[in-house]
C-alpha cells in the first residue's frame, strides 16, 4: 500500500456538511443533535492544518488516516472520542475516562478505519518504499 504525506483542510464546515455525513445507502441510526454537530464543527476547525499520513480507503475514493505527529495526538485523540459516540458502533459511548486511559496507555483499537473524504485532505507527496534486504 502506499502511503502519502498530507495535510487536512477540514475547517469551516457547516452544519449542512455534518449532517451530509449521516445520509444515503448503508447509513443506520439517528442523526446527530445540534450539540454533537457542533462538536464535529469544532473537532474539525482543530485537526485542520495537521499533517499526517494517508492512505486510500478501502472503496478508493477517501483517505484512511495512518499516523500523525505526536504534537497533534490531543486533537486526533478528541476526533476519534467523538467518533466512538456513535450509538450504534460506538464502544466507549460516554466513557471518556476509559478512553482517554487506553488512549494515553496505547491500548485503544479502532472498530475501523478513520477515514477523510478526498475533499478534507491535501495531499502533499507520495512517500517512497524504501526497499528491504531478502
Amino acid at each position: 500500500m502506499d502511503l502519502f504525506r498530507a495535510k487536512l483542510k477540514t475547517a469551516d464546515k457547516t452544519p449542512e456538511q455534518i449532517l451530509a455525513n449521516y445520509e444515503g445507502p448503508g447509513q443506520v441510526g439517528p442523526k446527530p443533535d445540534d450539540k454533537e454537530v457542533q462538536a464535529w464543527i469544532n473537532v474539525f476547525n482543530d485537526l485542520d492544518g495537521i499533517e499526517v499520513l494517508v492512505l486510500k480507503s478501502f472503496t478508493g475514493e477517501d483517505w484512511a488516516l495512518a499516523s500523525w505527529k505526536q504534537d497533534d495526538d490531543e486533537k486526533v485523540m478528541e476526533f476519534v472520542y467523538l467518533a466512538e459516540q456513535d450509538p450504534y458502533f460506538g464502544t466507549y459511548v460516554d466513557e471518556r475516562e476509559e478512553f482517554i486511559n487506553d488512549w494515553k496507555s496505547e491500548e485503544y483499537e479502532p472498530s475501523g478505519s478513520l477515514v477523510f473524504s478526498s475533499a478534507d485532505v491535501e495531499i502533499i507527496e507520495k512517500l517512497k518504499k524504501e526497499k528491504t534486504a531478502h
